[in-house]
């Protein structure tokens, strides 16, 4: 997996679908609120759920949901697409 250097805990709305984590849509970071294009990856590891996603200002992040504490983390911003 990913361990990362940064983990921060973030509020993200996402499109009910099949699951509650189906396709995050935007994203809440110190006030600010980043929408999500597309999302480019996503992955699953047993206690989480990884998204590669593609922001609205073509900035790529990579978020984590932990699906047992039903909690988002940006665990990198800013990365090469």
């Amino acid at each position: 997996g990913y361990n990362s250097y940064m983990s921060l805990p973030i509020h993200v709305d996402s499109y009910s679908g099949f699951k509650v984590n189906e396709r995050p849509r935007e994203f809440l970071l110190d006030e600010e609120i980043y929408e999500i294009a597309a999302v480019l990856d996503q992955w699953y590891e047993p206690l989480a759920t990884y998204f590669k996603v593609e922001t609205t200002d073509g900035c790529v992040y990579l978020l984590r949901y932990n699906e047992q504490m039903d909690e988002w983390t940006l665990q990198s911003g800013h990365l090469p697409r």
